[in-house]
């Protein structure tokens, strides 16, 4: 009964739950890489474990994703445009995931200007990959909050 109930679930309809997770942690790494940048040398280390939890969690986000897209009635362009950005923040993620686990197993301090970079290209693609997103749930030509001018 348990094994029927798991697969009627659909998974389309948690990516927009998910999704808030990596974004949230991958904002963390640059705070974190940030705060390395100043002397706090603690914070890479917190920061390599945020990255780790963020492109673990990247996965499922981007299959529920996959399966939600199959269900949106949307632009098909613009839901190309956000599967794209988002498998390749996820990509991204992974590599970096790699490469901050190398540079955590050697004990290896990279220099805070290529940390922060690094993190400024996740956080870069996670809101370019947001910005699609965004438009999907909220139309493509989301008119201004009440109050507020439109250009």
């Amino acid at each position: 009964m348990l094994l029927l109930a798991a697969s009627d679930f659909n998974w389309g309809e948690i990516h927009p739950m998910l999704v808030h997770f990596p974004i949230v942690l991958f904002c963390g790494v640059l705070v974190c890489d940030l705060l390395y940048g100043i002397g706090k040398k603690g914070a890479f280390f917190v920061g390599h474990w945020m990255l780790f939890a963020g492109a673990l969690l990247a996965i499922p986000t981007v299959f529920a994703g996959l399966e939600a897209a199959e269900q949106i009635q949307a632009s098909p362009g613009l839901i190309a445009e956000h599967k794209f950005y988002g498998l390749l923040t996820a990509s991204y993620a992974i590599v970096y995931a790699i490469f901050r686990a190398y540079v955590y197993k050697t004990n290896w301090l990279i220099h805070p200007i290529i940390a922060v970079g690094l993190s400024v290209i996740l956080v870069g693609l996670m809101l370019k990959t947001a910005e699609y997103g965004g438009e999907l749930s909220h139309g493509e030509e989301s008119p201004p909050p009440s109050g507020m001018p439109s250009n």
